[in-house]
């Protein structure tokens, strides 16, 4: 009985190091459901509800004012989600979100500095970015995945034509 329940708390480690938990707490292969009621506590609401797509608002905003989680849409499973941060956030928050970054995938990134990012190689196929605007601040982290490519293309056409 002692080594099952070994076993089983290894293989639930092992899905949680695997679960590449991400800013706001929010993770590749969580279930939308899961992620609605993590945004909602901490007081982000649906704003635009989209068939892969789904945009979170918070009123007043506090670092984040806006949340985009692209969804699987036969599993309804988070494949990727995307942060987009306040103008003229101060240095020590965009501190703050860089050493969270690190804190969460690690000191090895890169640089791109044509491109105003830094980013992250979760696995063969997950990437983390953030990227900042031309004058140097913070604007927005991007969590993708290669596998989904079509989602994130079909949540981007879904922004263009929505209201």
């Amino acid at each position: 009985m002692k080594r099952f329940l070994l076993v089983l708390i290894m293989t639930f480690l092992a899905t949680l190091a695997l679960a590449q938990t991400g800013l706001l707490g929010l993770y590749y292969g969580e279930s939308f459901y899961y992620a609605r009621k993590n945004l909602e506590d901490k007081g982000y609401l649906l704003i635009n509800n989209q068939s892969v797509i789904k945009q979170f608002g918070i009123d007043p905003a506090p670092s984040i004012y806006l949340v985009d989680l692209y969804v699987n849409p036969s599993t309804s499973t988070i494949v990727g989600w995307t942060l987009h941060y306040n103008e003229g956030l101060s240095e020590d928050a965009q501190r703050q979100v860089l050493n969270e970054c690190i804190s969460l995938h690690g000191k090895e990134y890169n640089v791109m500095e044509e491109e105003n990012m830094i980013g992250w190689h979760l696995s063969d196929t997950r990437s983390m970015l953030i990227g900042c605007d031309k004058g140097g601040n913070l604007s927005v982290a991007v969590y993708y995945d290669d596998d989904y490519t079509y989602i994130f293309n079909q949540g981007e056409e879904q922004d263009k034509y929505k209201n």
